[in-house]
C-alpha cells in the first residue's frame, strides 16, 4: 500500500482558515477529487468536520481523540452513497492498519497540519499543489520538510495548477 500526502498550500505553506480553506480553486478542488476518487482518505476531525460529511465514492477514516462519540455516526454506513464508507479511529497508526486490512492500494492522508506533521516521516509520496495566493491569512500550515529526502517532478493534472509529486527517496544502509 502506498501512503501519499494530499494537500493544497501557498508558498508561506499556509493550508487553512478557521476549519476550511484560505482560498477557492476550482481546478485544484477537481484535482483533489480525481485523484482520490475509489480510495481511501484519512483526515483528523477538524478537516472532516470542514467537510460536513464523508467525501462521496470515498473509504473515509477519521482520526479523533474520541471514535466512540462518533459511533452513531459511524453506523449510518446504508445511507451513504455506493462506494463511501466512514470509519472513526483514534490514531494515525490505527487508520494505516484498517488500510492494510482491507487491502487498500492508496491511502491518501488529507490533513490537517497536526495529521500531516504526524504523517511525514511514515508517508511514501506527496502530492503538493502550490495556490498562487502570497496574500492569503490562515491559522494552519503544512509542516517543513527537507526537500533533499525527496525526487520531485511535476505532475500534469491541470496545467492551471502547480502540482508537485514527491516520491521518498530509498534510504540508504550501511
Amino acid at each position: 500500500m502506498r501512503t501519499v500526502i494530499i494537500v493544497a498550500m501557498n508558498a508561506n505553506r499556509l493550508i487553512g482558515k478557521a476549519g476550511g480553506l484560505p482560498w477557492h480553486v476550482p481546478a485544484d478542488l477537481k484535482h483533489f477529487k480525481q485523484t482520490t476518487m475509489g480510495h481511501t482518505l484519512i483526515m483528523g476531525r477538524k478537516t472532516y468536520d470542514s467537510c460536513g460529511k464523508p467525501l462521496p465514492g470515498r473509504r473515509n477514516i477519521v482520526i479523533t481523540r474520541d471514535p466512540t462519540k462518533h459511533a452513531a455516526e459511524a453506523n449510518v454506513q446504508a445511507a451513504l452513497p455506493s462506494g463511501t464508507t466512514l470509519d472513526f479511529v483514534d490514531s494515525l497508526d490505527l487508520a494505516i492498519k484498517l488500510c492494510r486490512s482491507r487491502g487498500e492500494q492508496f491511502a491518501f492522508i488529507a490533513g490537517g497540519s497536526q495529521i500531516y506533521a504526524e504523517a511525514m516521516p511514515i508517508v511514501d509520496e506527496m502530492i503538493i499543489t502550490t495556490i498562487d495566493a502570497p496574500d492569503a491569512q490562515g491559522d494552519a500550515y503544512f509542516p517543513e520538510f527537507n526537500e533533499s529526502n525527496w525526487e520531485a517532478s511535476r505532475y500534469e493534472a491541470d496545467p492551471s495548477l502547480k502540482i508537485t509529486h514527491y516520491r521518498r527517496k530509498p534510504t540508504r544502509r550501511s
